[in-house]
């Protein structure tokens, strides 16, 4: 047996036994439902900012809006992941 296909069943009986833990599974689902509200939220904020702009706007303007937004959202994760070594 190769080195990389002992490493292959030791990860896998590690994933196994993490599964096997009710608070690995607890903390897994919670990221994962934390995950999806963060991207519902990101798409509804888009279409509100969306909606909203083109009752007064063009579509061209209202789509700049929106993209700010991303824009918003982007700079704070880029400025901070930097001195954060991510």
């Amino acid at each position: 047996m190769s080195e990389s296909e002992t490493s292959r069943d030791v990860d896998a009986a590690t994933l196994r036994a993490l599964m096997g833990r009710p608070d690995y599974r607890r903390f897994w689902l919670s990221r994962v439902a934390a995950t999806l509200g963060v991207q519902i939220q990101s798409v509804a904020l888009g279409w509100q900012v969306y909606a909203v702009a083109r009752e007064t706007m063009n579509v061209a303007q209202s789509a700049f809006f929106v993209g700010m937004i991303g824009l918003a959202a982007f700079i704070p994760v880029f400025l901070l992941a930097l001195p954060a070594g991510e």
